[in-house]
């Protein structure tokens, strides 16, 4: 495989691939989910500059399975554990509802109504 990091946008390509133009919406975020997570690895492992701070918009609406989601959360939770990431996630799934609940490692606020909303 021949991954190159272009100069001009710092996108990622595969073998000529262009992700941003040839990808899905999906692969795109995920894409960029592992490209932000990458960075914030590197910079731990360097002792960078990067804040440690990622936040996460809704991954469930990415067509992901309850099953990879989990892995992701997993993945997380033990690999960046000295970082702070804020993962804002909608709840309509009993089983996700649950799994994210009987957590223990994870801090969980609660917002009842819409976060955002007109005065």
């Amino acid at each position: 495989y021949e991954i190159e990091i272009s100069k001009d946008k710092l996108m990622p390509t595969l073998n000529g691939f262009d992700l941003i133009k040839d990808g899905s919406g999906s692969d795109l975020i995920r894409i960029i989910w592992g490209f932000t997570l990458s960075l914030l690895s590197i910079s731990n492992l360097n002792n960078g500059n990067h804040s440690g701070l990622v936040i996460i918009d809704e991954p469930a609406q990415q067509s992901i399975e309850n099953k990879d989601l989990y892995s992701f959360i997993e993945d997380l939770v033990n690999n960046f554990n000295d970082s702070q990431i804020i993962m804002a996630i909608t709840l309509n799934n009993n089983e996700l509802e649950k799994y994210i609940q009987n957590r223990s490692d994870i801090n969980i606020l609660h917002i009842e109504d819409m976060a955002v909303k007109p005065l």
